[in-house]
């Protein structure tokens, strides 16, 4: 089945969160597909959903060392079998762009899954290099995104106050532009950024 943007959009316009998502990850991505998150407060919602469909599902973290402890937490919990932490050597957008592309390359991906929820936002949208964006919860309000997420049983966020990103970016606004390739001193992906539970 041919892959194009006006299909997917005009199929899965109306499809809930989790048939989206079941829909991406188990037919249209099979095997091509990953999680975007920084685990914060509420990427709880969407990785519980995603491991619910296949927890073999990849999740590419941003990780800014802020969440660590957490991400292992919710990781165990959750049952997600592959954590890859992505951990450019700068705080700058270009680099965590440059380490996004890197790592859709070397695990040939073709769609990444966000969190983004903002009003108007596309529910499957295409970037500059020619990767979907899956964005199941387009559109939710926050009164909808806490209420699903006290149906789950998920480890409780360590912090009560704001979230202060320590200088990763939100991964909802983490685009690749087509001129933006990896950094040439980019370090590899390292075999220790899998985690295995």
């Amino acid at each position: 089945m041919h892959t194009s943007l006006s299909r997917l959009q005009s199929f899965y316009s109306e499809f809930k969160a989790p048939l989206l998502l079941h829909a991406m990850i188990r037919q249209e991505f099979a095997g091509t597909v990953a999680l975007l998150t920084s685990f914060d407060a509420e990427s709880g919602l969407l990785l519980s959903m995603a491991a619910e469909i296949n927890p073999e599902t990849p999740v590419l973290f941003l990780d800014d060392g802020s969440q660590a402890a957490y991400a292992r937490t919710l990781t165990s919990h959750l049952g997600l079998r592959h954590v890859h932490r992505l951990t450019p050597a700068a705080a700058e957008a270009s680099s965590w762009k440059a380490e996004l592309s890197r790592a859709l390359d070397a695990m040939g991906l073709l769609a990444i899954v966000t969190g983004r929820r903002r009003a108007g936002c596309p529910k499957i949208e295409l970037d500059e290099n020619g990767v979907f964006r899956i964005n199941p919860l387009a559109g939710w309000t926050k009164e909808e995104q806490n209420g699903e997420m006290a149906k789950r049983i998920l480890p409780p966020y360590p912090l009560t106050g704001p979230v202060i990103r320590a200088g990763g970016p939100d991964p909802c606004d983490l685009a690749i532009g087509a001129e933006e390739g990896p950094a040439e001193d980019a370090a590899p992906l390292q075999a220790a950024a899998t985690w295995s539970v």
